[in-house]
């Protein structure tokens, strides 16, 4: 048997700020009108009984791979993005790139989302300087020291303290970032603003401890899904395409797949073993409904796995033939094929997003964002 070789992650995340909003005080965005949703005592429930929560709260790259060639460049290439540098230094910096296969600033990546540059940028969150949030004056730092400190003393957690819950997460290995050892396709949208910083202007506790919601006053945003930022994705593919580039034993090729782009794909670079970036075209897209812009609200966290484009691209990549691998060397998750049948016929529904049948499935890696 094989490997499913190509694995597509649809807005794989490594953390999210908008998921520490539910810990801090409580997130609107699960209030609805005519009283309907996840009220107070709904949201302090699901997270005092849920450990898996814990998972989807920011991860800290640069406490973890400052020192890595990788996350350097990252940074060294968003600064530069940020300053608008000329385009003779974007040719010396791309001529000694880590990642040159993707494209600079000069080049364009989308056109009619009234939110996006239509810029190529990555556009890394730079953790060692920014904040993570501010309560009034008191800042708390992309750390994860700092994290455990802001819900034992702020967050709506008052019974117990959240030590044990990071001890558990650590266990499953995801802040690691261990490649995958299968080619991987990380699609992403990238032009919805998504909170990076969140701000309170006073103690939330004081609403919290009587039962009431307390909603940050602002946040910082980034370009993302509403819910995952951009690097939050790219950060992953960054990684194991530069162990890929540098031969690291069972690394696969990385494609970075920005949905709603209009960058095009390089013939010369696609293939299962190389590493890539290019765009694949999106249902919100302003020309595909006769609009000049649009905010691209209707692409979203949540409705990328239905987007018509994204499916095509996933179909594409599940016709492709698979090369051999041990399954030994990846970190899929291995099904006994009765195993497999019980989740098929658990789980089916009606539009196949794998073309791919029994006989030819040994281990499938399965990325789900709640």
């Amino acid at each position: 048997r094989r490997c499913v070789q190509e694995t597509v992650s649809t807005q794989s995340t490594w953390g999210s700020v908008k998921a520490l909003k539910i810990f801090m005080g409580g997130n609107q965005d699960y209030l609805f009108p005519l009283g309907l949703g996840l009220h107070f005592s709904g949201q302090k429930l699901f997270i005092e009984n849920q450990p898996s929560a814990f998972e989807l709260l920011p991860k800290f790259v640069y406490e973890d791979y400052s020192q890595e060639p990788w996350y350097q460049e990252a940074i060294r290439r968003s600064q530069l993005e940020e300053k608008k540098v000329s385009a003779e230094t974007w040719s010396d910096f791309q001529r000694y790139s880590l990642f040159p296969y993707i494209p600079t600033p000069l080049e364009s990546c989308s056109q009619g989302f009234t939110g996006r540059n239509n810029s190529c940028t990555i556009s890394i969150y730079d953790q060692e300087t920014k904040p993570m949030v501010i309560i009034n004056q008191e800042i708390y730092k992309y750390r994860q020291q700092g994290l455990i400190d802001l819900l034992n003393d702020h967050s709506m957690i008052t019974t117990t303290k959240v030590d044990p819950q990071f001890e558990q997460v650590e266990k499953t290995g995801t802040q690691k970032l261990e490649n995958p050892g299968v080619e991987i396709s990380l699609v992403h949208y990238s032009h919805v603003p998504t909170d990076t910083m969140l701000f309170y202007s006073k103690e939330p506790r004081l609403s919290t401890l009587i039962d009431q919601f307390a909603f940050p006053d602002a946040a910082t945003t980034v370009m993302g899904d509403g819910v995952v930022a951009r690097d939050d994705v790219i950060i992953p593919g960054l990684k194991w395409s530069w162990e890929h580039e540098n031969g690291l034993k069972n690394s696969k090729s990385v494609k970075i797949v920005d949905a709603c782009s209009t960058f095009p794909r390089d013939a010369q670079r696609k293939g299962l073993n190389t590493n890539e970036y290019f765009g694949i075209d999106c249902d919100c897209n302003p020309q595909n409904n006769g609009k000049q812009e649009t905010d691209g609200a209707d692409c979203y966290h949540s409705t990328i796995i239905n987007d018509s484009y994204v499916i095509k691209y996933i179909l594409e990549v599940g016709d492709m033939e698979p090369n051999q691998v041990d399954p030994e060397e990846t970190l899929a998750i291995k099904l006994l094929e009765q195993e497999f049948q019980e989740l098929y016929d658990e789980c089916y529904v009606p539009v196949s997003y794998t073309h791919l049948t029994l006989p030819t499935i040994y281990s499938v890696q399965i990325s789900v964002v709640a």
